[in-house]
């Protein structure tokens, strides 16, 4: 046991056992006072010795490290919006990459040659003794070799910023947690003196404070001026100075005498409208997304920064690390509440920017920039905690066993998106085996290490091996299903909304207030009750519906508070009907009480929770945060009494009245002067992008603290949630479904498929996985552009199917063909699996304790089991 003072780094490294017999506590006090603010926490095993877990004390941020820090990190934001935005020359370099965006091919097969090059001659190994050349040679190729990768690569990036916008960000935000670790390694590298959670403690300090004030600073400037703010005519020159083509197709009359927009002057440096050029005629940039992007690029690394500095407090947070549980186990339980986080906010995030889209492609530069925020967090975890996780190595293992199902879910994700990459990195590996053979044959000398037999590299068999011993039906399984749920997510949850709520909004406008208040209501009610449906595309829709036909009876401010009342009002009655309709006349079935788990500890927490009499700060996040159908279904499930319940929905008023004022701002960005044909509020679009980001960081905020509130709910006061009594029912169908699922898992093992579902299986992944990569590539080509405040009639010739184009049909008859193959494949190893259970096995036949109670429960709910398979 070593211990160093002076707010050094405690070590620990092995187990203690105290000789003396003084109580444990007593000596976990000495420690304390020993350590000088060290926190250690002891436990007992089983033979009485102890086993420590230790946390490394943290010392202050001096203001001389800070000024050096902010210094160092604030430098690739600098340098990213100087280049990047219209702050700087983001666009003259955007307009520079669409002049050079021909030769974007060539710097890109440039890159993949040179990979590939590098990669069959073991470029990782020309800097070792064993190889046909010196090391220190090796080493000078194999560094021009990287270097001459990086600079391809970022020279192809530049080339495609006009075609791909969003990339820049993207490689921002994963670059700056690298940086910051290169900062450690040049600046901290004694971690004597600057331990790991010292420095993380620092870094979340600086990346708060840059991150809050470069949001700021970006706000100011957006609002210092009208050139600044966004609206149509600052979306005009952004879109003509990036070097964007104008598309006359739809908008004939938007072009002069000689082929240029018409509401340019002849400098193209001022816009004007009139009655023979309308506002609506910058709708033909509508394809432009780098303009947006260009002119969002500040505020959006700040909040970049910010998010890397939330996750890195979070992950330092010390009142998680209490209650003498190990450090790792705590680190782990962190780690799946950011995974299973992670793909709620991403969804969330697909439906907001889709149906606030500034123009064509920004739903699919959110999604990427939303990756690459969670691609940043990773980098983060595995480095600033790596010393954590590389001491629980076996804790490790024990998450990974803990969570193999969903390890099985990842999977099928890597499959269904990484599919071809993974068939063409086979063909890669037998490239690089059959060079090492060729090289041996003439005479070249190779690092031993490397020289196997057979058609592919020692590594990629072992890949191979392990792949082998997937559950390979069930990763196909769920590889289909993330396909379909990708399509849902796209087509239905999206567009089809798109489609409807424009069709609302042109269906409204010839109505008065009052009536278009109770259709709202009616919709909102619909919209409610269906489960895919979020909260936010509804608000959405109420401020532009009310806005647009109440500002007239009540002005812009009393129709924003007559808006927000109403909207408010459906959330809540929705919250009703949701929990007393629906959960407690679903929470009769046993089955449906097995589906959403009632007796998991995750929910068993969440109940907890919500039964606390008062109004409590995790109560309103996990009411207000938690998906809307599934959270208040849930609480009618488990019984739970109404009124407390929407009380602590009424502060949703928080995400709710953003977001209804960025609908507001959405349609009065679009009302026009009768006369002039200019904008009445040229300010709008600037504060509807304003309120979106607010309705975006409150969903954030709310649905990170309710998860972060279950985590330490399961954690802190684990024993009074375990006293929740489990339901009976529910324990006994758990039991039944255990011993069905085992028979059907035995009957869906791959190597118990028949020949024909295997093909079938296998063909419904490669038909989804075709579809959606026809969709997420050919996106435009797929469907037709249609925003909130387009019409049926104009866009879609009065024809909702003419919203699919043929390739998009293409497309979605392939995933079709999938579910159709997969439902075949499930019904096959339903029958067998029924047929294996009426089979005695081992001499072993079902038992009355096995068969009564399962008649028992399929008596008093028919649902919960099926009799047929334990007859």
């Amino acid at each position: 046991m070593a211990l160093v003072a002076d707010n050094a780094e405690v070590s620990l490294d092995k187990v203690v056992s105290f000789e003396d017999g003084s109580p444990s506590s007593h000596r976990q006090q000495d420690l304390n006072n020993n350590n000088c603010g060290a926190q250690v926490s002891i436990s007992t095993d089983d033979s009485g010795a102890m086993n420590r877990n230790m946390v490394q004390p943290t010392q202050s941020l001096s203001s001389l490290d800070y000024l050096k820090l902010c210094s160092l990190i604030c430098i690739p934001p600098a340098l990213f919006i100087i280049a990047f935005s219209g702050v700087g020359y983001g666009l003259e370099n955007t307009k520079l990459s669409f002049d050079y965006e021909d030769k974007a091919s060539y710097a890109v097969g440039g890159v993949i040659f040179l990979v590939f090059f590098m990669y069959i001659f073991d470029a990782n190994l020309w800097h070792t003794a064993d190889d046909c050349m010196s090391s220190s040679t090796g080493k000078i190729l194999q560094m021009i070799g990287f270097c001459a990768v990086l600079a391809g690569s970022l020279v192809a990036l530049l080339m495609l910023i006009g075609e791909h916008p969003w990339g820049p960000l993207c490689v921002f935000t994963v670059f700056l947690p690298l940086y910051i670790i290169g900062i450690r390694q040049v600046f901290y590298s004694d971690r004597e003196k600057v331990n790991d959670r010292t420095f993380a403690k620092w870094i979340y300090i600086v990346l708060m404070s840059l991150g809050t004030s470069l949001s700021v600073l970006s706000l100011g400037w957006a609002m210092s001026s009208e050139e600044n703010s966004w609206d149509n005519e600052t979306r005009a020159i952004y879109s003509y100075e990036a070097g964007c083509t104008p598309d006359f197709s739809e908008n004939a009359a938007c072009q002069d005498d000689n082929g240029e927009p018409c509401f340019f002057n002849s400098a193209k440096t001022t816009v004007n409208f009139d009655n023979n050029c309308s506002s609506q005629c910058v709708d033909i940039y509508d394809d432009c997304t780098c303009a947006f992007i260009i002119w969002a690029n500040p505020a959006l690394s700040g909040v970049s920064i910010l998010v890397l500095g939330g996750m890195v407090g979070y992950l330092l947070d010390e009142s998680t690390l209490k209650n003498n549980v190990k450090q790792e186990e705590k680190m782990n339980d962190k780690l799946t509440l950011i995974i299973k986080l992670a793909g709620f906010i991403l969804f969330v995030i697909w439906v907001v920017a889709s149906l606030l889209g500034a123009g064509a492609g920004i739903g699919s530069a959110m999604i990427a920039f939303a990756m690459s925020v969670f691609v940043g967090m990773g980098i983060i975890l595995l480095t600033v905690f790596y010393k954590v996780y590389k001491e629980g190595e076996a804790s490790m293992k024990e998450w990974i066993r803990k969570y193999d199902s969903y390890i099985d879910i990842a999977k099928g994700l890597l499959l269904v998106t990484s599919g071809p990459f993974l068939i063409a990195y086979l063909f890669l590996s037998a490239a690089n085996q059959a060079t090492r053979k060729i090289l041996v044959k003439i005479g070249v000398k190779q690092n031993r290490s490397v020289l196997e037999e057979g058609m592919i590299t020692k590594r990629t068999s072992e890949q191979v091996e392990a792949f082998k011993t997937w559950n390979h039906t069930q990763v196909l399984t769920y590889a289909i299903y993330w396909g379909v749920a990708y399509i849902t997510l796209d087509v239905v949850v999206t567009r089809c909304t798109y489609v409807f709520l424009s069709w609302l909004i042109e269906y409204c406008n010839e109505l008065d207030v009052y009536t278009v208040t109770g259709i709202v209501i009616l919709v909102g009610m619909i919209l409610f009750l269906l489960p895919p449906v979020p909260g936010v595309p509804i608000y959405l829709a109420g401020g532009i519906i009310l806005g647009a036909v109440g500002n007239d009876e009540f002005g812009w401010v009393g129709v924003a508070f007559y808006t927000n009342a109403v909207c408010l009002f459906i959330k809540l009655l929705a919250c009703t009907m949701q929990q007393k309709l629906i959960g407690e006349l679903l929470g009769t079935y046993v089955s449906v009480k097995q589906l959403c788990q009632v007796n998991s500890e995750f929910v068993r927490g969440m109940k907890y929770i919500l039964s606390e009499p008062t109004l409590t700060m995790r109560k309103v996040a996990i009411l207000v945060g938690g998906p809307d159908w599934p959270t208040s279904v849930l609480c009618g499930i488990m019984g739970l009494d109404l009124l407390p319940i929407l009380l602590g929905t009424i502060p949703v008023i928080f995400l709710q009245a953003p977001t209804v004022l960025a609908g507001m701002f959405l349609y009065m960005s679009s009302e026009v002067d009768s006369e002039t044909n200019e904008q009445l509020y040229p300010w709008a679009d600037t504060l509807g992008t304003v309120f979106t980001v607010v309705a975006g960081g409150v969903m954030f905020y709310m649905m990170f603290t309710a998860g972060n509130s279950i985590d330490k709910a399961l954690t802190d006061e684990r024993e009074k949630i375990l006293e929740i009594e489990l339901d009976p029912e529910v324990t006994m169908a758990n039991e039944i479904r255990e011993w069905s699922n085992n028979a059907f898992e035995e009957a869906n093992k791959w190597e118990r498929l028949p020949k024909t579902m295997k093909i079938f299986l296998v063909s419904s992944v490669a038909m989804v996985s075709s579809g959606c990569y026809i969709l997420l590539i050919f996106n435009s080509t797929c469907f037709v552009e249609f925003d909130l405040l387009d019409t049926i009639e104009d866009k879609l010739d009065n024809n909702v199917f003419h919203l699919v184009k043929p390739l998009g049909w293409i497309a979605l008859s392939l995933v079709a063909m999938s579910s159709i193959l997969l439902f075949v494949t499930q019904k096959n190893s339903q029958i067998r699996a029924k047929r294996t259970m009426n089979e005695p096995k081992s001499g072993k036949v079902h038992t009355e304790e096995e068969i009564i109670p399962a008649r028992i429960t399929a008596e008093s709910d028919p649902s919960a089991v099926e009799v047929e398979s334990l007859r």
